[in-house]
């Protein structure tokens, strides 16, 4: 997906949202050090937002400023050359040289305001990464296809590719493989977890954990294709979330114990219909029937924090739906949506 950019403006603001992992099956380690992975992945209306200034014609530099939503300057995310916002800016550049087109980009100071927590599973920087390689895009003389810009994607992560996509996606290989999904709107909660388990040692734990039946990314697809024809709107919440599926969870239950008292506590939020890590975690989120209830388990999952003293212990809970479109994502975050 190409974004075109607010031509004329010299500031805009993009937002770049989440995903959870409604499947996710993991297989043996590659010889280059990767694992094979099957997933289906979707966007959700948990935003970071990335606030582009244009600095200067043809200078090619690049700037990054990462912040939180309140505008305080974040230490714990980076805003050097290891940050994937940087790296999406040299690997689209290398790309363009690569296939003999004019390079030159203006300098761009990127502000982003995190709202999405990091060490979650919820892919944040990864979208920062694609939501900054489609706005690149719109300032060269010659665009990159589609299907270029996903490969200059693969590059930068293994689940940046998934983020250009409009709306819900089927993802292979190491996660660089994605083909689009057409999934109807579902409603979640999520939790974050201030502790966690890294995205290393969740793997391998992983590799040392005994094999069980592997599960089968068609075979879901197969059920929920199955749902859309068969059952009413109403109930395809249920079957997904019964269908869903993490292999990284057992894994990291061994690492980290209070994985599975998360697990519980949002599965005992009322009318919660799962509950399932996302990615390699630290989040966790459940489908809801509908978003009146998901925005009423939202409340009653907040109180309860406050009631049992889990407030330190939590980095925050959310409600958000999945997102069929990317479109108007070039729009100033609403307080009352994303924030």
């Amino acid at each position: 997906m190409r974004e075109e950019p607010f031509r004329g403006a010299k500031t805009w603001s993009v937002l770049a949202p989440a995903k959870v992992n409604l499947f996710f099956e993991v297989s043996d380690r590659r010889a280059d050090g990767y694992h094979d992975i099957e997933t289906l992945a979707a966007p959700i209306s948990l935003y970071d937002k990335l606030e582009f200034t244009l600095l200067d014609e043809g200078s090619d530099e690049l700037e990054i400023e990462v912040v939180d939503i309140s505008g305080k300057t974040l230490t714990d995310v980076p805003n050097d050359r290891t940050n994937l916002v940087f790296r999406a800016h040299e690997a689209f550049r290398a790309s363009l040289r690569e296939t003999g087109r004019d390079a030159s980009l203006p300098s761009f100071h990127i502000k982003i305001f995190k709202k999405i927590p990091i060490k979650s599973g919820f892919g944040g920087g990864s979208s920062d990464a694609a939501t900054a390689l489609s706005v690149f895009n719109g300032f060269v003389k010659a665009p990159v296809s589609e299907k270029e810009l996903r490969a200059v994607a693969a590059r930068v992560g293994s689940d940046v590719p998934l983020f250009l996509l409009d709306g819900a996606s089927l993802g292979r290989g190491r996660g660089e493989i994605v083909e689009p999904f057409d999934l109807p709107e579902l409603h979640l909660v999520a939790i974050k977890p201030r502790a966690g388990v890294a995205t290393p040692d969740a793997y391998r734990r992983f590799d040392e954990t005994p094999r069980r039946n592997k599960r089968s990314l068609a075979d879901f697809v197969v059920i929920l294709k199955s749902a859309l024809a068969s059952y009413s709107e109403e109930e395809f919440p249920r079957v997904v979330a019964e269908a869903s599926f993490n292999r990284l969870e057992e894994p990291v239950a061994t690492l980290w114990e209070d994985a599975t008292f998360w697990s519980s506590f949002l599965r005992a939020a009322p009318d919660s219909l799962n509950a399932r890590m996302t990615g390699s975690g630290a989040a966790f989120y459940s489908i809801f029937p509908n978003e009146e209830l998901a925005k009423n388990a939202a409340d009653a999952i907040r109180e309860r924090c406050v009631r049992d003293d889990l407030e330190r212990a939590v980095e925050g809970v959310y409600y958000a739906k999945t997102l069929r479109t990317r479109n108007g994502m070039f729009a100033e975050m609403k307080t009352s949506d994303a924030l």
